[in-house]
């Protein structure tokens, strides 16, 4: 009669043992799912180094399983694109494009702010001499140095006195073109356009209003 009872604990003993080795769950960080390859033995992940044949750093690729296992995530090239990690460790196009050319966007970038620069209109106010009827004559002058300030306080724009091409200060009301020594990409002159108002009075620290 106990045979047959050794028999049944021996049987039970080989099912939990067997539910044991098919626990649910991943050995791949971050939960049962992620890391998971595809059938194709690839997985997503987010390099966080520019790797060659893959990509440059902070974008979203597919890369094989076991190199992603064994090589990328654990020397910390790449993680598994979970939300969390594509939210925190990916880039834009144009953050990927400064990683893996950082001299191009800056020639792009540098490009973009000569174009602004010719559409800009920086306005200076200098009072007039209204008091003796002469609402036209300008009291004081407006030098390179004023440009800047006022490109800089208007537009955020910094540019250097040496940038300015003018052959003094400026004494008269008005709109004037002032050729800048900066040059677009295919070689034209850029000119910054300043509006010099006339006005009573300026309080201290308001000229480039």
């Amino acid at each position: 009669e106990q045979a047959p009872q050794l028999g049944a604990w021996a049987c039970q003993l080989a099912q939990a043992r067997g539910m044991a080795r098919k626990k649910p769950g991943s050995s791949q960080p971050g939960g049962p799912d992620v890391g998971k390859a595809k059938d194709d033995g690839r997985v997503q992940v987010v390099l966080l180094q520019s790797v060659p044949s893959l990509g440059v750093k902070g974008s979203v690729v597919s890369a094989n399983a076991g190199w992603m296992r064994h090589e990328l995530f654990p020397k910390g090239r790449a993680v598994y694109a979970t939300p969390e990690n594509v939210q925190q460790h990916s880039m834009s196009a144009e953050q990927r494009a400064a990683a893996s050319d950082p001299e191009k966007l800056a020639a792009r970038r540098t490009e973009k702010l000569l174009q602004a620069l010719r559409t800009m209109v920086v306005h200076v106010s200098r009072r007039s001499n209204w008091y003796q009827k002469e609402p036209t004559k300008m009291l004081g002058a407006v030098t390179a140095w004023d440009i800047c300030q006022a490109a800089e306080k208007q537009y955020g724009v910094r540019l250097h006195e040496s940038h300015i091409f003018i052959d003094g200060p400026i004494r008269s009301f008005g709109a004037f073109k002032i050729p800048l020594n900066l040059r677009t990409k295919d070689d034209r002159q850029v000119e910054l356009t300043v509006d010099i108002n006339s006005v009573r009075w300026i309080r201290h620290g308001s000229a480039a209003a």
